[in-house]
């Protein structure tokens, strides 16, 4: 009975989804086709820009769920108190605005060009450079990389823990041969998550970039400002695009992931 009403809820939500995002979508795509109203501009490198979002994007996601790791694992083998305050960290930025974290991220860089030696080279190497661009948004998309990492290891009991640790399993192994193991699967869905964040940043490029490094989502804007919609409406279906195959990836991989954990 849980497990049909589990089910229900699965449709309910996915029949949902389709009326506030897929059909609006499918209309879009068919009413701007049949009216030929999506254009490229000239002279628009779209060849280039692609290539940049998808390169950046997908070191983005990589990194950001690298980053992830460490710090779910300090959640999982730390003290309550360590938990709390670990977790009142990472939420914590993700209260302000994004356009409040790339202003800190800005000062921070900024300050450190102020000082001299390793100081001064580092924040010359980040500061409006591409990357320092990739840099910043790895550290943007890794709170939420580290909420996936840390919902997976909640779910393993402690009784498993505390078994293997009175057997004489040394805190390396069980770190390496346990958990390291555990976070396989939710690490590649925190990366097709980032991915699909990331594929459409454009304040942290414009700011931390200085203006001197656009991706796809920059150039929507931009036209979309301009009031170009035709050019923002043909860029906007070319990220769309990037992003539907990592969308599908992460709905098909999350679906079966949860099959996994509930031994179905």
């Amino acid at each position: 009975m849980r497990r049909d009403s589990a089910s229900l809820f699965a449709w309910l939500l996915l029949g949902c989804s389709a009326m506030v995002f897929a059909l609006p979508m499918g209309f879009w795509l068919v009413e701007a086709f049949a009216s030929s109203r999506l254009q490229v501009p000239v002279g628009l490198p779209i060849g280039s820009l692609l290539r940049r979002t998808i390169a950046l994007s997908a070191s983005v996601s990589v990194s950001g769920a690298i980053l992830a790791v460490p710090m779910a694992l300090v959640w999982v083998l730390g003290n309550r108190l360590e938990r709390i305050a670990l977790t009142l960290l990472v939420f914590t930025p993700l209260l302000v605005g994004l356009l409040a974290r790339n202003y800190a991220w800005i000062g921070v860089l900024s300050w450190l060009t102020q000082h001299g030696g390793l100081a001064h080279a580092l924040g010359e190497l980040l500061l409006y450079r591409p990357l320092g661009v990739g840099v910043v948004m790895a550290f943007l998309v890794a709170p939420m990389s580290f909420f996936i990492l840390v919902q997976t290891l909640r779910a393993v009991p402690p009784v498993q823990v505390d078994a293997a640790i009175s057997l004489g399993v040394r805190p390396q192994r069980l770190l390496s041969g346990f958990y390291l193991r555990i976070l396989r699967r939710p690490l590649i869905l925190a990366v097709l998550f980032n991915f699909c964040w990331s594929a459409g940043f454009f304040i942290t490029p414009r700011m931390v970039g200085g203006g001197n490094f656009d991706l796809l989502g920059n150039v929507v804007v931009e036209y979309a400002n301009l009031g170009r919609f035709d050019y923002s409406s043909t860029i906007a279906l070319v990220l769309f695009a990037v992003c539907v195959c990592p969308v599908l990836g992460l709905v098909i991989y999350a679906t079966r992931l949860r099959k996994l954990q509930l031994g179905t």
